[in-house]
């Protein structure tokens, strides 16, 4: 620490700005500066990490959503649409605005309480955006009087892709990215929205990563955008549990997948939006889902060193269920695969993330996402759906659902149509080979559903619910039925503290080697990957601790100097930007007026969303790649 801040303070004062003079103190108030932003590309989820809200309590559902489709591979198809239902609604009926935020489209609609409305996606307005160098991320704002959720639904050459959209009380700045990729065509996508004005936020990827248009900078330099302001980042790599951060902890969505270099391979796309990492879990249950010409590959991401992972699965050879585990670390990444009728279980010593990638047809033609919601985000709550449908395309819709098995059959699935008729599940049990939960799959007929609990069930009776889609061309997933509760109220020393620790003691795991197991035996693989940036021991001693102290009072005493420095140009500045701030945060329709909907965006300017917005040029003060890895 005592060599990086000596670098710092020389590196500042042999180069300073060249567009202001130095007053007296400035070289320490610009190493200060230096100094804080070195601190900020440091992930915090290895070290000290506190959370502000501990215990929150979020949802899928909600008021207000901005629904983001990347438009890399092309303009959404006549089929895609934003799916709106209604979730515990007070009256019969809900009044939602869709807003696109970059354009004139918006859309009054009625949301009926028993029946989800699909708004169509195909629209004139997107065509601008596709042609930007790079591809502009469309925007839409749903507002709402009521309660309700929110799935993207997208067509693009043959493939498809969907995946539920979270409302903005619901997002964070801190996230765990990763994905799975295939072959050497595949390319990975993350893009980045800013939710407020003046926003600032790090990648710190465990792949080789550049930024969309901006393939000069490293992908650990410091983005600052404003509100909509967007950045991509993309991989021919897998992205491998990769930490993004807003410096503030302002909010920002993020939406993940992969898809092929070039329409020559076919798109075979898929997405997802990232999950808050505080909302992780340490246990999940997992179903593949059933199909022909379907492939499922779960894929285990962990967040901190020495992460334990059980696993409990079915084996054919044998004839029962089999206990396996492993000691995981960041930048790791192990991939399941199992028979597609039975259930398993995966538990962890710490929270972690667990993707389900689905491949239809070999050689793969489509490709799906979703991020498997953990038992500690098992639900009470019903919700209600409909199945996708495309004119003259068949297309085939699969639910799973997840419970504690004594609880199980407390799950009602009903079919809206005529006398609301309950459905059956065929529950998977493994509860005599120390499974917990059981689940189920079944295919569903064309129709509007509900699935939620039996209303005298007990209190303790959850749930959690997938549904899975495909054609002969393309395959989808997304959450039904799911929470998005903190789990993880605090870190110190790559050690997370559980604001609601798991009661089942967590079973004794072996150290993992790097390599693949196979075994030819069963239906059942094991891959496990690590990340192309060798991983650096993490903990933290005393020189560090001290070297924190020593860098936290600099940056205090360099912060008043330089504050006294600039204290009237500032002044000046904060006045014209107040007045930019709340032009921001104002809302721009006559809906919005309305006290019951709760909107918080405008409808952007092109000069807020194209590269030459001033507001989206890049903060290049970044430090140099081995300076942050020794900090890691």
């Amino acid at each position: 620490m005592t060599q990086l801040v000596r670098f710092l303070v020389v590196f500042n004062l042999i180069h300073p700005s060249p567009d202001r003079k130095m007053c007296p103190f400035s070289w320490f108030a610009s190493a200060t500066v230096f100094i804080i932003t070195c601190l900020t590309v440091v992930p915090m989820v290895n070290g000290q990490f506190n959370i502000t809200e501990p215990g929150r309590r979020t949802h899928i559902y909600g008021q207000d959503f901005v629904a983001v489709i990347p438009l890399t591979t092309g303009l959404p198809e006549s089929g895609s649409s934003l799916q709106i239902a209604c979730v515990s609604c007070q009256s019969s009926s809900a009044t939602v605005r869709i807003t696109f935020l970059q354009g004139n489209f918006s859309e009054n609609v009625t949301v009926q309480a028993t029946s989800p409305h699909f708004v169509p996606l195909s629209i004139f307005e997107l065509e601008p955006l596709a042609t930007t160098t790079p591809p502009t991320p469309a925007m839409f704002n749903i507002t709402a009087d009521e309660n309700i959720t929110v799935t993207v639904l997208v067509k693009i050459a043959g493939t498809l892709n969907a995946y539920t959209a979270f409302p903005v009380d619901s997002l964070d700045g801190y996230y765990i990215v990763a994905s799975y990729g295939m072959h050497d065509e595949d390319v990975s996508e993350l893009t980045v929205i800013a939710t407020e004005p003046e926003t600032h936020f790090n990648l710190h990827p465990y792949s080789d990563v550049t930024i969309l248009g901006h393939e000069d900078l490293p992908a650990t330099a410091q983005i600052q955008r404003g509100i909509g302001g967007w950045v991509t980042y993309q991989t021919n790599d897998s992205f491998m549990g990769g930490h993004l951060q807003e410096v503030t902890n302002k909010p920002l969505i993020g939406i993940v997948g992969t898809h092929r270099a070039s329409a020559e391979y076919g798109w075979a796309q898929s997405l997802d939006q990232l999950h808050l990492l505080v909302s992780l879990g340490t246990m999940y249950a997992v179903m593949p889902v059933a199909g022909n010409h379907l492939r499922n590959i779960f894929r285990i991401v962990p967040v901190w060193e020495n992460t334990n992972i059980t696993w409990i699965s079915w084996h054919q050879s044998s004839g029962k269920y089999r206990h396996e585990s492993y000691i995981l670390n960041s930048g790791h990444v192990l991939d399941l695969t199992f028979d597609s009728n039975k259930i398993g279980q995966i538990q962890g010593s710490k929270p972690f993330l667990l993707l389900h990638h689905i491949q239809l047809g070999t050689p793969v033609v489509d490709t799906a996402l979703v991020t498997v919601p953990p038992a500690e985000q098992f639900t009470r709550q019903s919700f209600t759906f409909a199945t996708y449908e495309l004119p003259d395309i068949e297309v085939d819709t699969y639910i799973t659902t997840l419970a504690p098995c004594k609880y199980f059959e407390q799950i009602s699935l009903k079919n809206m149509a005529g006398s609301a008729s309950v459905l059956d599940f065929e529950k998977t049990s493994g509860t005599e080979d120390g499974l917990e939960y059981c689940g189920s799959i079944r295919q569903l007929e064309s129709g509007v559903y509900t699935i939620g609990l039996y209303p005298h069930s007990p209190s303790e009776a959850v749930y959690s619910a997938i549904l899975y889609g495909k054609t002969a061309s393309g395959v989808f997933s997304y959450i039904l039925a799911s929470e998005l509760n903190q789990v993880t109220c605090s870190v110190k020393d790559t050690e997370p503290t559980l604001c609601h620790p798991p009661t089942v003691p967590i079973q004794p795991a072996s150290t993992v080697q790097t390599q693949t197991v196979t075994d030819m035996t069963d239906a059942t693989d094991v891959t496990i990957e690590t990340s192309t940036t060798p991983n650096k021991d993490k903990s933290t001693g005393n020189g560090t601790v001290i070297g924190v102290v020593i860098a936290v009072v600099s940056i205090v005493v360099g912060l008043i100097i330089f504050g006294c420095c600039l204290f009237k140009h500032r002044l000046l500045y904060s006045k014209l930007r107040l007045s930019r701030h709340s032009q921001d945060l104002r809302i721009c329709d006559d809906l919005s007026e309305s006290r019951h909907l709760l909107g918080r965006w405008k409808r952007l300017d092109e000069s807020e969303y194209l590269e030459d917005n001033p507001l989206r040029q890049n903060v290049r003060m970044h430090t140099i790649t081995d300076a942050v890895s020794d900090g890691l």
